[in-house]
């Protein structure tokens, strides 16, 4: 049996710099009281938009948001769709009471 040849060309590599993405953001504390704190570290951010589990928007903010007041939200579960320049991910996080 002859198997094919695969022939791979690398013509972008990278330079040694570290690149940041979406996947890097984290948010703590999980689960929060009073303000959820978004770690974007670096990443530039467009939009952040809270949900509640019925799919309702229940906060829309600016990407220069890093701290959300959530103290006003019912103890439950959420999710946040974090919107990058490229790229958005999807998170949840737990309001306590």
């Amino acid at each position: 049996m002859i198997a094919d040849m695969i022939t791979v060309t690398v013509t972008n590599q990278s330079i040694g710099l570290a690149e940041r993405n979406i996947d890097d953001v984290r948010l703590y504390p999980n689960p929060v009281r009073d303000v959820l704190i978004i770690d974007a570290d670096g990443i530039s951010l467009s939009k952040v938009e809270v949900y509640d589990l019925t799919g309702s928007l229940v906060g829309s903010y600016g990407g220069t948001t890093e701290r959300i007041n959530v103290s006003t939200l019912s103890a439950g579960s959420y999710v946040v769709v974090i919107t990058g320049t490229d790229a958005s991910r999807v998170m949840k996080f737990q309001k306590s009471r």
